[in-house]
């Protein structure tokens, strides 16, 4: 699995990104691990420590954290 990062992301300190899709507009908090097959869609964030499971698809504009990783909220402006 390659990895793809879009534009406009912000990749916090110790955070891994592994085999993953990150759209534009992401940011992806401290600590926090994306595994293989992942989308993260525009606009998201991913709370720090938060492990994002092997073929998750996050909705664009969603906040997702938690130890495996789940949508809590849509984010709003």
């Amino acid at each position: 699995f390659p990895v793809r990062v879009g534009s406009g992301v912000s990749v916090g300190h110790n955070a891994v990104l592994h085999g993953c899709v990150v759209e534009d507009d992401v940011l992806v908090g401290m600590g926090a691990t994306v595994l293989n097959g992942a989308r993260i869609g525009a606009g998201s964030l991913v709370a720090a420590q938060a492990l994002v499971p092997q073929g998750m698809e996050v909705p664009p504009g969603s906040l997702v954290a938690g130890v495996p990783a789940k949508v809590r909220r849509e984010l709003t402006a």
